[in-house]
């Protein structure tokens, strides 16, 4: 994570940009270095926040970019900050968002890309549905889970077996604002919400995180990264070459996705937020 902050500083830097880190724990009094995992060290500051603005000791940003995810709420040092940029916006933070509302945002992106190229949009575009408040603890709302994940793994079955693919369907069952505890499951069967259900009322969940399966959360403990074993880096055409002689950039897709998945974040953001400007 540090070392993500400091490559963050540096790009902006190079950029010719004024950096300086400050920090939302209330706890840093002071001016504080921070190790990092190659001897090299980040300094953090405490905020010091006025009536309209917020900055560091003989520092007055114009913006703030906000490396937080905000899903325990938003400070209230964040709040009213009218005369800087905030990036990215208040009702950006999970506190406030939902993952139904980017997955509908993306599903409209998807289905026009799709149509522009003639192909099917489940190649780039997961199904997803939605249920209301749901309670595992307690046994509130498994109905609908039940029932959603049962009707989702039959149309993916049916995807799959369009495609020619022999693989086991699957879901993912996520909370729409956080993990609330429960955390992420992947689940085969619609059965599987029940037993999950039995463990996380006499909380007795156990697992073993050493190893994450395929289709597991990497968002966990025991998650682990490697680099893509490619034999080229293949990320730029070799020049003076041929046109379609160098080998294909086998990263371009992800790139694609996720500028797809940015334009639906941006659609989202403004369908959502509270302060939008209205125009007649």
């Amino acid at each position: 994570y540090l070392s993500n902050i400091r490559r963050l500083v540096q790009v902006f830097t190079q950029a010719g940009l004024n950096v300086r880190l400050g920090t939302l724990d209330e706890r840093i009094k002071a001016p504080t270095k921070l190790a990092l995992p190659d001897g090299d060290e980040l300094l953090i500051e405490p905020l010091l926040r006025s009536q309209r603005r917020l900055g560091l000791k003989d520092f007055d940003p114009c913006t703030i970019l906000v490396n937080n995810d905000l899903s325990a709420g938003t400070p209230q040092v964040l709040r009213n900050l009218h005369e800087q940029y905030l990036l990215p916006p208040l009702h950006a933070g999970w506190g406030v968002r939902r993952k139904s509302a980017h997955f509908h945002s993306y599903e409209e992106v998807a289905k026009k890309f799709a149509k522009l190229l003639g192909m099917d949009p489940w190649l780039i575009n997961p199904m997803y549905g939605q249920c209301g408040e749901v309670d595992f603890t307690q046994a509130s709302g498994l109905d609908c889970v039940q029932t959603n994940v049962d009707a989702m793994l039959t149309k993916v079955r049916r995807k799959y077996k369009e495609y020619g693919i022999n693989e086991k369907p699957f879901v993912v069952v996520k909370a729409d604002n956080g993990s609330h505890g429960a955390g992420i499951i992947t689940v085969r069967d619609a059965k599987e919400i029940a037993e999950f259900q039995q463990r996380c009322a006499h909380q007795a969940e156990v697992q073993d995180v050493t190893e994450r399966g395929t289709h597991d959360s990497l968002s966990a403990p025991g998650a682990s990264f490697v680099p893509l074993a490619f034999a080229e880096s293949n990320q730029l055409p070799k020049p003076g070459v041929k046109p379609g002689a160098s080998a294909p950039n086998r990263f371009y897709m992800y790139g694609v996705i996720g500028r797809l998945a940015m334009l639906a974040a941006s659609y989202e953001l403004e369908a959502t937020d509270p302060d939008a400007e209205v125009y007649d």
